[in-house]
């Protein structure tokens, strides 16, 4: 697999991700589906797994709108961003980027990048978001600061269906390989992510 530090002068190798989940690398990307306006919103919905962080036990629902994937170009764009001027500029790039809409219960969340990749048993969807900061949080000195995003990970099979994961506070980085790099805080809700069941694309 080739990362950002391995490009062809005529062609760009597909970008890659990974996601640091208490420490270790759990996943990288395969060649990607061609990205970019969908001819139509894609929508996904499913259930959060939690005992009641987000409210009630068992009625914490969550709903993703795709109106665009992120492009080859985009996507490197931002990593380009990231290493050039850290996570507080692409902080400020994912604020100008509109792909589409989170609602976990009744909070809403514009989605900054979107992204789709073909597995053998179907595809995974990743998108990221600007999280909201809480009122303690923004006057405080809280470590959770430095946890700008948010990231919301699908698996899904041929019929679009299947699970996924919900990290609610995440650092941005790049790997040693040139690859973006998922790193959740672990304080955040006692968690480092939350899994998401019975997820349906419609």
């Amino acid at each position: 697999m080739c990362g950002m530090k391995c490009f062809p002068r005529e062609r760009r190798c597909p970008p890659a991700v990974g996601v640091l989940l208490a420490g270790a690398l759990i996943f990288c990307t395969a060649p990607v589906f061609a990205q970019g306006r969908t001819s139509e919103p894609e929508r996904f919905e499913g259930r959060i797994a939690n005992t009641g962080t987000f409210g009630n036990a068992g009625s914490n629902f969550f709903s993703i709108q795709v109106d665009e994937y992120t492009s080859d170009e985009e996507f490197i764009e931002f990593l380009e961003i990231l290493a050039g001027g850290g996570p507080r500029r692409l902080e400020d790039a994912f604020l100008r980027s509109q792909k589409g809409r989170i609602v976990i219960n009744s909070l809403g969340y514009d989605i900054a990048l979107a992204r789709s990749t073909p597995t053998r048993s179907g595809r995974v969807v990743r998108v990221f978001t600007v999280r909201h900061l809480g009122f303690d949080e923004s006057v405080g000195r809280s470590r959770s600061r430095e946890y700008p995003f948010g990231m919301i990970e699908l698996q899904l099979d041929h019929n679009g269906r299947g699970d996924g994961v919900l990290v609610v506070a995440a650092r941005l980085h790049l790997d040693p390989d040139g690859r973006l790099a998922v790193e959740t805080f672990r304080e955040t809700f006692g968690t480092p992510a939350f899994r998401l069941l019975n997820v349906e694309a419609n």
